[in-house]
C-alpha cells in the first residue's frame, strides 16, 4: 500500500472525479475493511447547507462562505462521474451568480443586488426560488490509497441521523476495484444529490416510514441557520 502522503498527492486535484457512495443508519464490515486497506487523514468537522434541485445530477452546496456547483456527466460501472463547474466565495454580485447558475437554469438575483453570504443565499433560494435548502452537519474521516480518496462519515439534520461512506479518483478502474474489495460490487450507488431529492426514506436499512430530507423542490421553503 502507498504511503499515505504519497496517495493523498495522487489523490488531490479538482478535476472530474469518478464517485460511489453509500449511506446507512449504521456502517458495518466495508468501514473496517476501509479503515485497514487506506492510510488514514484528517477529520473533517462542519456544516453545509445543500439546495435540493429537482434533477439528481446537479449538486449543489453552500458552505465555507462558497456556493459550489458540481454536474454529473455519466455513470459507468456503477461509478458516477462528476465535474466541477465552479466555486463562487461570497459575498458574491448577481452577474458573478449568473454565470454560475445559468447554465443549470437557475436564475440569479435581482441585478443590482450582492449577496453577502451563505445564509442570505440560503434565504434567497427558499423564498424566491421556493427550493428547499437543508443544512447538514458533518464529521468525517478522510482515507487514502494509491490514486483513491475516501472518508467514512456522519451527517446529522433536522430531520435525523445517517453514516456514509465514500470512494472517489480520477481512475474508474481503480475505484470499481476498491469498492468490490468493500464488499459494495452490488450496493446502490447513492450521491448527496440523489439522497437529498428522494428522501432518507429512500436510504438501504432505513424504515420506510419517516421524515424526509424535503417533500420536494416546490414544497414549503425550509432554511436553517447557523446555530
Amino acid at each position: 500500500m502507498a504511503r499515505a502522503g504519497t496517495a493523498r498527492a495522487e489523490a488531490a486535484g479538482d478535476g472530474d472525479r469518478f464517485e460511489f457512495r453509500i449511506f446507512r443508519r449504521r456502517l458495518g464490515a466495508e468501514a473496517r475493511i476501509l479503515a485497514a486497506s487506506a492510510g488514514a487523514g484528517p477529520v473533517e468537522v462542519g456544516l453545509d447547507r445543500y439546495v435540493v434541485l429537482p434533477r439528481p445530477d446537479v449538486g449543489l452546496k453552500l458552505g465555507g462562505g462558497a456556493i459550489e456547483l458540481k454536474r454529473r456527466v455519466r455513470t459507468l460501472a456503477g461509478l458516477e462521474q462528476w465535474h466541477p463547474d465552479g466555486a463562487l466565495p461570497l459575498p458574491a454580485a448577481a452577474d458573478d451568480l449568473e454565470a454560475l447558475l445559468g447554465p443549470v437554469g437557475l436564475p440569479p438575483p435581482r441585478p443590482e443586488a450582492v449577496v453577502p453570504d451563505v445564509a442570505a443565499l440560503a434565504a434567497w433560494f427558499a423564498r424566491t426560488q421556493r427550493l428547499a435548502v437543508v443544512a447538514v452537519r458533518k464529521r468525517r474521516r478522510l482515507y487514502y490509497r494509491a490514486g483513491l480518496r475516501a472518508e467514512i462519515g456522519e451527517i446529522v439534520w433536522s430531520g435525523g441521523r445517517l453514516e456514509t461512506l465514500a470512494v472517489e479518483g480520477t481512475q474508474p478502474g481503480k475505484v470499481a476495484s476498491f469498492v468490490a474489495r468493500l464488499g459494495l460490487a452490488e450496493a446502490a450507488n447513492t450521491s448527496y444529490p440523489r439522497l437529498l431529492l428522494e428522501g432518507a426514506c429512500a436510504v438501504e436499512g432505513a424504515p420506510r416510514r419517516g421524515e424526509p430530507f424535503a417533500s420536494g423542490p416546490r414544497s414549503k421553503p425550509s432554511v436553517s441557520s447557523i446555530r
